[in-house]
C-alpha cells in the first residue's frame, strides 16, 4: 500500500538487528490468493498495484518468525495451529488468542472454549 513503505523499511531494520519473536506467530490473512481463488486479469492488476509490497512483508514476517507459509489465517486457536486454549483457560498466555474477533464470530467467549 502507497505510504507504508517506512514501515516496511523499519521492519528491514529490525531483521538487520537481529530481532526475532520468542515464540512463532500467525498473520491475518492475505488480501488475495492467487493460487486457491480464480480471479479476473483486471482484478489481478488492481490488486497487485493496491499490494506491491505483500511479497516483501511475507518474507519479512518469516525472518521475524511467522510459524509459516500457511499461517495466514483469522483463527489462530484452532488444534491444527497446536494454540487450542484448555477448557476454563482465561489470559494470559497462550490463551490471548481466544480474544481475537474472530473469537466472538465464532462464539467461542472466555469460559465458552469446547474441551
Amino acid at each position: 500500500m502507497a505510504g507504508l513503505e517506512p514501515v516496511f523499511d523499519l521492519m528491514d531494520e529490525l531483521i538487520a538487528a537481529g530481532v526475532k519473536v520468542k515464540r512463532p506467530f500467525t498473520a491475518d490473512p492475505r488480501p488475495f490468493d492467487f493460487g486457491a481463488l480464480p480471479y479476473h486479469d483486471d482484478i489481478k492488476q488492481s490488486l497487485l498495484e493496491l499490494y506491491p509490497h505483500q511479497g516483501r512483508y511475507e518474507a519479512q514476517l518469516k525472518k521475524l518468525g511467522m510459524m509459516g507459509d500457511d499461517y495466514f489465517l483469522c483463527t489462530p486457536y484452532l488444534p491444527e495451529i497446536g494454540n487450542k486454549p484448555k477448557k476454563g483457560i482465561f489470559c494470559p498466555g497462550p490463551s490471548l488468542p481466544r480474544q481475537y474477533s474472530s473469537t466472538r464470530s465464532w462464539g467461542l467467549g472466555p469460559t465458552e472454549i469446547p474441551g
